[in-house]
């Protein structure tokens, strides 16, 4: 009987954790489930629908109509995806990205389970879930990628230990494959076999044999980036010249509190936290080659956020670093002196309400901003008929691609036959519109509400545009696919200047879009923009230095307007 409970325990006390994680993600976040769009859902939205899992695998064009600057086609595929599964219905993605959330809980605790007892690879897996990265990517969607990675990169290292305890390369392979979804994922999860190699499980040439597949992803992998993106680095492109070195500096000294919080409870956290790695440092009872290996494999892609756009808030940028820690913590109090009172699992769980009380405070602070892209979606995924948005945003083709792009996507999938909402960005503009043809609206945040805009019209009560305006973006630039609707045009002339790139073309464009923009994708962003004759304003161009000259319906395509 004892020989058939120890094989029953470890499974039921595997299965019953496993539950209780599960509990855990969806109680801390059961606020995403009423959630609505957010972010740049209705652009990704638009995208998946527009597209196939193959297109934006396989046809570079594509992949770089999602990203110029990283390769992270996994992440329109979660959408595809939830579109097949639950139509546009946030509810269905908010289930399957807690689903995720909960995977990597599960995970991360299947993995210590191999070297710790289960309730401290339980409280790792605890403190992981309800530390502030986690809570605040599990209200966003978008970011579905970075859990998806965690979940297979953590599998992929689970299945790799084991294959190196049973010496099988069907495991080894498995492996692999978890490792080849990582990285469509993120590229953040690329360094991941460097830091195999110094994991405690079987012989060193064991252990590089089982991790040579990898490696040759690797190389495959940089080719495939390089084919896509015409680079091997990915990262943001500074708008300015970003941030100096004392902010940098400023903003690495300052992660701690992002993470832990500087309320006087929180610093007694940072410091138990500090006083564990520290003891276990001295005993050496972390293994420290792993550990300085898998510290540099996180922090190093961070380097570049700091310049742009920087690291102030606890987001996803900290979701990877916030994860090793939780493992480091559980490490660490694992390898305190066993005793007969439950001291060690009293500090587990000081950890865990500490960093779940700064958690649940930093994402408070975050639901007002929240509750602003549910309120502004709503507007968008509605019929709204005639109505016109105005906004103080002046980027307004982010706005366009993400706002109008759940109305792509509804229409595309439902068939929901839905006009665009005009997009009005300049506020002298509007006084040019018909209000009484308009329902002209803008968001309120006192109360958190869409509203009319209160007396738009000039003063004579007349008004000189009565169609309805939005924003009119020509994309002039294939291949990269358009996600909009473009106006008929032609490139007549392209030169080379030095390093100055002129453009000469012509489009036809409606006298009733107030506002319009010349979108010229490139492969990186210019150092500066510059427009020559043109018949009416644009508000922005993407290109080197440029020349445009813009028509419109002009008789004779000899002349300039």
């Amino acid at each position: 009987m004892s020989g058939l409970l120890s094989i029953v325990r470890p499974h039921v006390t595997t299965s019953i954790s496993i539950l209780a994680l599960l509990a855990i993600t969806f109680l801390a976040n059961q606020s995403a489930l009423s959630a609505f769009w957010r972010f740049d859902d209705g652009w990704l939205l638009d995208y998946a629908s527009r597209f196939s899992p193959s297109d934006y695998f396989l046809n570079p064009a594509i992949t770089r109509g999602y990203s110029l600057n990283n390769l992270t086609p996994f992440n329109p595929f979660i959408y595809d995806m939830n579109l097949w599964l639950f139509g546009v219905s946030p509810r269905g993605f908010y289930v399957q990205h807690l689903l995720v959330m909960a995977g990597c809980a599960i995970t991360t605790f299947l993995l210590l389970r191999i070297w710790l007892a289960p309730r401290f690879a339980l409280a790792g897996s605890v403190l992981f879930l309800v530390g502030a990265p986690s809570l605040i990517v599990s209200q966003q969607l978008m970011v579905g990628h970075y859990l998806a990675g965690l979940m297979f990169s953590i599998l992929s290292v689970h299945t790799y230990v084991r294959s190196i305890e049973r010496e099988s390369w069907r495991l080894a392979l498995t492996a692999l494959l978890f490792y080849i979804l990582a990285t469509a994922c993120k590229e953040i999860y690329v360094p991941l076999p460097l830091t195999l190699l110094f994991i405690h499980k079987g012989t060193p040439g064991r252990r590089i044999m089982h991790a040579a597949p990898m490696v040759g992803w690797i190389l495959c992998y940089t080719l495939w980036r390089y084919l896509v993106l015409g680079s091997l680095i990915g990262g943001y492109d500074t708008i300015s010249q970003g941030n100096t070195w004392p902010e940098k500096l400023s903003q690495l000294v300052g992660i701690p509190q992002l993470l832990f919080g500087s309320a006087p409870v929180n610093i007694a956290v940072i410091v138990v936290v500090g006083a564990l790695v520290s003891y276990t440092l001295y005993k050496r009872r972390l293994n420290l080659p792993l550990t300085m290996v898998i510290a540099a494999a996180v922090l190093l892609p961070m380097v570049p956020l700091l310049e742009f756009p920087g690291i102030t808030r606890p987001n996803r940028y900290l979701f990877l670093p916030w994860w090793l820690i939780s493992v480091i913590c559980a490490v660490a109090v694992a390898s305190l002196p066993s005793s007969k009172h439950p001291y060690r699992m009293g500090i587990s769980l000081f950890l865990i309400v500490g960093v779940a009380i700064h958690a649940h405070q930093v994402r408070s602070s975050a639901q007002p901003g929240l509750h602003a892209f549910d309120t502004k979606y709503r507007l968008f995924a509605s019929q709204a008929p005639d109505t016109v948005y105005f906004s103080s945003n002046k980027d307004a083709y982010h706005q366009e691609t993400v706002l109008n792009g759940i109305r792509n996507a509804l229409n595309r999938v439902h068939g929901a036959k839905l006009q665009r909402v005009g997009i009005l960005t300049k506020r002298e503009n509007l006084t040019r519109l018909n209000n009484r043809k308009f329902s002209i609206v803008q968001y309120d945040q006192s109360c958190n509400c869409i509203r009319e805009v209160e007396n738009p019209l000039p003063e004579n009560g007349k008004s000189k545009y009565s169609e309805q305006p939005g924003v009119l973006e020509v994309a002039l630039s294939p291949p990269y696919p358009p996600l909009f609707e473009y106006a008929a045009g032609e490139i007549e002339h392209i030169s080379v200047d030095g390093s100055n790139l002129n453009i000469k073309g012509w489009t036809e464009l409606s006298n009733e879009d107030l506002e319009q923009q010349f979108l010229i994708v490139t492969p990186g962003r210019p150092e500066q923009t510059h427009r020559i004759n043109s018949c009416r304003g644009i508000a922005s161009i993407y290109a080197w230095v440029i020349a445009v000259r813009q028509r419109q319906n002009c008789p004779d395509r000899g002349s300039a307007c």
